[in-house]
């Protein structure tokens, strides 16, 4: 376990955990075909490697195996609904319209903060229920006011600095963020005593940090779909050169060169999605509720 072994009395926080990883890791490799590919060379090449696996029989080893054959799985399901497979190489022949191009930059920065703010949004819900559970009245309250400037706080940032319209009264908005500043520097006052009263512009910036940093998904999503997409150009643009010396040269030399190139993406892809969608829940999501001394004593037992 990533997070350590919860008490009997302790919410197992592992299943969300696991649905988050698979959501972000998915959306990062993104393509059918390499999802396809990864889940075969986990199958069937890896636990052959004794560099990289020194039992491919130990319970480590099968629990990895089963997290990338769900991520592969989920990173198939994702490649098709943006057709991808090996890029546009395949994904072009397929008969229906992409759900969102994972090329498009600009979307997929839109997506990317989406899902960080709806994903942060629920780690400190869950810290609120737990300081709840606790009884630890500032600790409810400083979460409180965190989910206030979650909610509220882009909608403020839309229409003060960006002077986007916005769906909710200015006022209510202004209102709304205004009260949870206080309550954010009430708490963390009576936490920190005279620190807090310095210290809470730490908290609104630490929050905004962890929405950007799910942008993660966005750069290696689409950066590697547009590697794809220059490989894939360079394997056309050899074909077609070669084409006047007759079909059968082109294709001896465009297959290898396929092969060759998207073998190189085959075996990079699938780490990056695996680093950061890791990074993701580690440090974004389950930072905000989990105690590391208190998951280290009880993985302990």
């Amino acid at each position: 376990s990533i997070v350590g072994t919860p008490s009997l009395n302790e919410w197992d926080p592992t299943p969300l955990l696991t649905y988050a990883f698979i959501m972000f890791y998915a959306i990062m490799l993104g393509d059918a075909g390499y999802a396809i590919g990864t889940l075969l060379a986990m199958k069937f090449v890896l636990p052959k490697i004794r560099l990289f696996v020194d039992n491919p029989y130990s319970e480590g080893f099968r629990k990895l195996q089963k997290v990338i054959y769900v991520g592969s799985a989920a990173g198939i399901a994702v490649g098709l609904l943006t057709k991808n497979v090996f890029g546009d190489l395949l994904g072009e022949h397929l008969p229906w319209s992409p759900v969102i191009n994972l090329g498009d930059i600009e979307a997929m920065i839109k997506l990317s903060l989406v899902i960080g703010l709806i994903w942060v949004i629920i780690a400190h819900t869950i810290a609120l229920a737990k300081a709840l559970k606790f009884k630890d009245l500032w600790g409810a309250i400083f979460e409180l006011s965190m989910l206030v400037m979650l909610i509220f706080g882009p909608f403020y940032v839309l229409r003060h600095f960006l002077r986007y319209r916005i769906i909710l009264p200015e006022s209510l908005v202004d209102y709304i963020v205004y009260g949870g500043v206080a309550m954010l520097i009430a708490a963390k006052i009576v936490q920190l005593k005279a620190f807090g009263a310095l210290l809470w512009i730490f908290d609104i910036t630490g929050a905004m940090g962890d929405v950007f940093s799910f942008l993660r998904i966005a750069g290696i999503a689409s950066g590697s779909t547009l590697l794809i997409s220059v490989f894939n150009e360079i394997i056309r643009n050899s074909f077609e050169a070669l084409s006047g010396s007759g079909i059968l040269v082109s294709t001896i030399v465009a297959i290898p060169l396929a092969l060759l190139l998207h073998l190189f993406i085959l075996i990079t892809a699938p780490i990056g999605p695996f680093v950061h969608s890791l990074r993701l829940c580690m440090y974004e999501i389950s930072s905000k509720f989990l105690d590391r001394k208190s998951t280290r004593l009880n993985s302990s037992h």
